[in-house]
C-alpha cells in the first residue's frame, strides 16, 4: 500500500527499482509489463516466475554456489 510508505527511502526504493525494470530486458530478470495506480495502492504487472523468488531461494539454500 503505498500509505505504509511514509519514508522517503522507500519512495526512492520503489522508483528506482521501477525505473530499473523498464529499461532491463534479460532472460533472467523478470519483466515488468504495466504499472497501476490507484489513490491507494500501486501495483506492478510482473512476468510469471514458477519457482518463486530469488530471494527465498537464497535464504532456503543459505548459500548459492556459482556454477
Amino acid at each position: 500500500m503505498k500509505n505504509k510508505m511514509t519514508d522517503n527511502a522507500d519512495v526512492e526504493r520503489v522508483s528506482r527499482e521501477i525505473h530499473i525494470l523498464k529499461i532491463v530486458q534479460h532472460p533472467h530478470i523478470v519483466q515488468l509489463y504495466e504499472i497501476l495506480e490507484t489513490e491507494r495502492s500501486l501495483f506492478l504487472i510482473m512476468e510469471y516466475a514458477s519457482n518463486g523468488e530469488l530471494f527465498d531461494h537464497i535464504v532456503r539454500q543459505t548459500l548459492v554456489e556459482e556454477r
